[in-house]
């Protein structure tokens, strides 16, 4: 009886051991472990416990990556219009994220192997609030940047400054929103305390083309031939959203081009057109040079005269031309 009573005793000390493994509640519903209002959690698998967790954090940066990326890019379509002026997408199309995704917080379940898939699993979540703790400092750095430069713009009175200190705001406001994007997936009530802010980036486009509408200029060129570079210059001005005055006293600005043949010879006569156009305020108190482009052709052209040789030199040079200021105005003065 004694020794049955002793065998008995010893296989229920030992029984656990050979019992089945249990089976973790996150496995079979992870999201009642990892709730959406406390947690951001994805799932992995793989073939070993490194490969699971890697998996798991590839999921989550998916999840991120995804929810910023189309965030962004509906909040600046919605930035970019009005109910008076239709922008057009170009602005929106500019708008990329190419940023890595941080995991703040992040953290892993054990490892599990699961003997009926072969494979083994692993959850990667982040606690909201923990991380919305140690990723606000970056949206306020942010913040800062992004007032600081906006203080910079609206102190500058010249127009032509006041739109490329503009670009510069938009691109720190860009950054800001995606900071913003980042900390309404971690904790929405938390980030839409700073609603403000967005509204203050989606009000630059509106204020930038407002200001742009003022700034007209009127071109002045010392020679051409059939109006060939004063044209293109023109239509990359018009291209850029700049309006161009027929009378010079109507415009805000002067646009000044000078252009020199450096001609040498004479029967043959050669030519290597060089451009100089330089914007200046048309105030006399305040005539200094806000912008310049300067441009030499790639090749000379020769001919028997030299009107011939402008004929042929300034169909492709013009062509250059138009498409060279446009691209320079755009960087400068586009956002």
């Amino acid at each position: 009886m004694r020794k049955f009573l002793l065998i008995k005793l010893l296989f229920c000390m030992f029984f656990p051991v050979f019992a089945k493994d249990e089976i973790p509640i996150w496995f079979k519903d992870f999201r009642s472990i990892y709730p959406d209002s406390e947690y951001i959690a994805q799932r992995g698998i793989g073939d070993s416990p490194e490969n699971a967790k890697t998996d798991a954090a590839g999921a989550l940066g998916r999840y991120f990556q995804t929810n910023v990326d189309s965030s962004i890019k509906t909040t600046m379509i919605s930035e970019t219009t009005d109910s008076n002026v239709n922008i057009t997408s170009s602005v929106i199309d500019e708008v990329k994220i190419d940023s890595k995704v941080e995991f703040i917080g992040l953290e892993y379940t054990e490892p599990y192997y699961s003997k009926k898939e072969k494979k083994w699993y692993c959850v990667a979540f982040i606690n909201r609030h923990n991380a919305w703790e140690q990723f606000k400092p970056q949206i306020e750095e942010c913040k800062h940047t992004f007032e600081s430069q906006l203080q910079v713009v609206e102190k500058e009175a010249e127009l032509l400054t006041k739109l490329s200190i503009y670009k510069e705001v938009w691109n720190k406001g860009r950054d800001l929103n995606e900071k913003l994007e980042y900390g309404r997936i971690l904790l929405p009530s938390e980030e839409n305390k700073y609603e403000s802010y967005r509204e203050m980036v989606a009000e630059i486009p509106v204020r930038f083309r407002d200001i742009k509408k003022q700034c007209s200029v009127y071109l002045e060129i010392n020679d051409d031939y059939g109006r060939m570079i004063i044209s293109a210059i023109s239509t990359a001005f018009v291209n850029n959203g700049f309006q161009v005055a027929k009378q010079k006293n109507d415009s805000k600005y002067i646009v000044e081009i000078t252009i020199d043949d450096n001609s040498s010879g004479d029967n043959p006569v050669s030519i290597l057109p060089e451009v100089n156009i330089s914007v200046l305020s048309n105030n006399e108190k305040n005539n200094i040079s806000i912008y310049s482009y300067d441009k030499t052709a790639k090749e000379k052209t020769v001919s028997y005269t030299l009107e011939n040789a402008k004929k042929k030199a300034y169909s492709k040079f013009s062509s250059e031309l138009e498409t060279e200021v446009y691209e320079s105005l755009n960087n400068s003065f586009s956002l």
